[in-house]
């Protein structure tokens, strides 16, 4: 009896653990090639909720104030699809540039690290 009763409790506490969101983007890297000084660059990083519960996108944390990353607003349903929308302005940049975005959620793993990079090429005269 003790040990039917350790069973179905150990059933239902995992059954639980399957009830959370999962983020999973298509791709984590873009790459925006040669671009000139002075452009603004904006791409779309998009992602699924794979899990069963609903998804919430807590916060982003850029490197720069040259960055930003906007995101839903509202929870993501299981299943459902979003984005992450970067714009980076290349007005005071040079050369080779790698950036990254921290994307904080509500899903149990740890956060997750959107990587660009660029050439940036004087500006154009």
């Amino acid at each position: 009896m003790k040990n039917t009763s350790l069973y179905i409790l150990c059933l239902f506490l995992c059954s639980f653990q399957e009830l959370v969101p999962i983020l999973k983007f298509e791709s984590q890297k873009h790459n925006f090639g040669f671009v000139h000084q002075g452009e603004i660059l904006e791409f779309d990083y998009p992602f699924v909720n794979t899990g069963k519960a609903p998804l919430l996108i807590t916060g982003t944390k850029t490197e720069c104030s040259c960055t930003t990353a906007t995101y839903p607003p509202i929870p993501v349903l299981p299943g459902g699809t979003g984005k992450i929308h970067l714009r980076f302005d290349t007005k005071s940049a040079i050369d080779r540039q790698e950036r990254t975005v921290i994307v904080s959620s509500n899903a149990p793993a740890p956060p997750q690290t959107l990587v660009f990079k660029c050439i940036v090429l004087k500006k154009k005269k």
